[in-house]
């Protein structure tokens, strides 16, 4: 059974789908239609962070060719289901047909520039040594670890893609943290992951209600195996995630606060510019204003 026939968002831990028993409503605001998900709790953290971190140390050892092929497989996958794909955006956010396979198609770019640049995560680095004039030194890069990617709702896809397909390219393994607004176009990825032949752990997603949004995430930045941190979101969130971090001497990588911003040059079309700006600002409310709209008449 689909995602969209269930109404059910599992977690996804291990390439299995886990019911915590714990769940919370997701309400499309467009239609009124409500989904139940299944919440994390911290103890399941603990057991999402396991699996990635000895998923890490197998998948740290792939090869490029390996992981190459795997997102090949995974961008193939995405473009054979793009009307499901579809359907999962349009039931889970506010989005017209048109943005939905906007997000579909620059996912699926991503994952073949991620499989067509992977080799370069093989480079070594040469360099003359100080000791002598005879002797070359050599900086290989290494896989970092468990990753952590929190992904907002707005574009959900692709910006959930983006949040863990990167650090997988390049040897880590990842845990999405799904949106609670968006959490079954979040899963979709996991099962995509699965269904290319990624290995168990190595992408696991997991979601929460808002309400237990301080304690999962304070799970997951605290622990020590998880060692970086990839928030987009707001600019208040990212401050306090930063802070987090920082207390654990964590790196992390934030996009903060914007909201369709936009350069409008001195030689530009006025009216051409304030379209864009209205579908970069809009886009994902438009049914929701025009239903405002017509209760207003």
């Amino acid at each position: 059974m689909s995602l969209l026939e269930s109404q059910t968002v599992p977690l996804w831990i291990g390439n299995e789908a886990v019911l915590s028993g714990i769940t919370f409503p997701v309400t499309n605001s467009a239609t009124g239609e409500s989904l139940t998900a299944h919440g994390a709790t911290p103890e399941i953290v603990q057991n999402t962070i396991d699996s990635s971190y000895q998923a890490f140390k197998t998948w740290k050892r792939s090869s490029p060719w390996q992981r190459r092929e795997l997102l090949t497989r995974a961008a193939n996958l995405l473009r054979e289901r793009r009307e499901e794909a579809a359907a999962i955006l349009r039931a889970s956010t506010i989005t017209t047909t048109n943005a939905a396979h906007i997000n579909i198609q620059t996912s699926i770019d991503l994952l073949e520039e991620l499989a067509g640049q992977i080799m370069h995560t093989m480079d070594a680095i040469v360099q003359p040594s100080k000791q002598s004039d005879d002797m070359l030194a050599m900086v290989f890069r290494e896989p970092l670890g468990v990753q952590v990617g929190i992904a907002p709702w707005n574009a959900s896809l692709f910006l959930g893609m983006r949040a863990v397909a990167t650090p997988i390219a390049c040897g880590n393994t990842a845990i999405l943290k799904a949106s609670e607004k968006t959490p079954m176009a979040h899963h979709f990825i996991g099962r995509l992951f699965h269904d290319a032949g990624f290995p168990a752990g190595v992408l696991n997603v997991i979601q929460h209600s808002q309400e237990d949004a301080v304690s999962i995430v304070n799970a997951l930045v605290s622990d020590s195996r998880v060692r970086k941190i990839n928030f987009t979101g707001s600019t208040a969130v990212g401050k306090i995630i930063a802070a987090n971090a920082a207390k654990h001497c964590k790196p992390v990588l934030l996009e903060l606060g914007g909201k369709s911003a936009q350069l409008v040059l001195a030689d530009a079309d006025l009216d051409k510019a304030a379209q864009a700006a209205a579908i970069g600002a809009f886009t994902h409310v438009r049914r929701l204003v025009s239903r405002s709209y017509a209760r207003q008449d």
